[in-house]
């Protein structure tokens, strides 16, 4: 009973230690286009329309990792507005927005439990003949707090902009994309990326190209229960318990 009160006691002191917090953040910001005239002497002005677009924000979160995101909230915007969706239960929580000029998906969560939040914005475009398309952009992302036990807990953050043609005939004729994040598949426990986003679409023919935009900014993260000490107690009594039996049956 001595050695199986002081196990206890030391499976107890092993787990009520410092609640485990965590988080991941992606973001898009100071993005613009620019245009270059591929033929000055064509007599066509460089342009770009953009003919439709959408914002929207998904946030989901679960009170207990495993469990489904049991809260979740979504918000919608055509054309360039604003919008925020917010989610939270519990020890975790998690936004996504297209505030300010910023795409911005984040989540924490702090003990146990799980998160996810995807901000997307895209839009249908009109790009003139002879013309090549910037797109420049800075993209971050981060985590803090997992991988300390993959895949128990595991975190992610990620930045996706792509432009191709939308001709509505055939496969797509031209795609450029950009994809880079943070992944916590080691056990790193803060990890970070910040880049300058540069992508180059052309439309080397005679008429207008039909193209299309797209951004993904997410980010997400889950962090698994830790049995209480009362668990490692049973647990342990247990052992104990059949080890004494065995014990008993040998010597008997």
């Amino acid at each position: 009973m001595k050695r199986f009160a002081a196990l206890s006691l030391a499976l107890a002191a092993l787990s009520s230690g410092a609640v485990q917090a965590a988080s991941s953040v992606a973001t898009l910001s100071d993005y613009g286009f620019r245009l270059v005239d591929l033929n000055p002497y064509d007599g066509i002005a460089p342009s770009i329309t953009f003919t439709s677009a959408e914002a929207h924000s998904y946030a989901g979160v679960a009170p207990i990792a495993g469990e489904g995101l049991m809260q979740y909230d979504h918000a919608w915007s055509t054309w360039y507005g604003d919008i925020l969706a917010q989610a939270s239960a519990r020890n975790a929580k998690a936004s996504g927005s297209v505030i300010d000029g910023e795409i911005i998906s984040r989540g924490a969560v702090e003990g146990d439990g799980e998160f996810y939040a995807n901000t997307h914005w895209g839009a249908n475009f009109t790009l003139s003949a002879h013309t090549k398309l910037i797109f420049t952009g800075t993209a971050s992302a981060s985590y803090t707090g997992f991988g300390a036990d993959y895949p128990k807990d595991y975190g992610s953050a990620y930045v996706y902009v792509s432009l191709l043609d939308n001709q509505f005939t055939g496969p797509y004729n031209q795609q450029v994309y950009y994809s880079s994040g943070v992944y916590s598949y080691t056990p790193v426990p803060v990890d970070t990326m910040n880049e300058r986003v540069r992508l180059e679409f052309f439309n080397n023919g005679d008429t207008d190209l039909y193209g299309r935009f797209n951004v993904d900014v997410g980010a997400a993260g889950t962090i698994a229960p830790v049995p209480e000490p009362a668990t490692y107690a049973m647990l342990v009594a247990g052992l104990l318990l059949t080890t004494a039996v065995a014990r008993r049956r040998k010597q008997g």
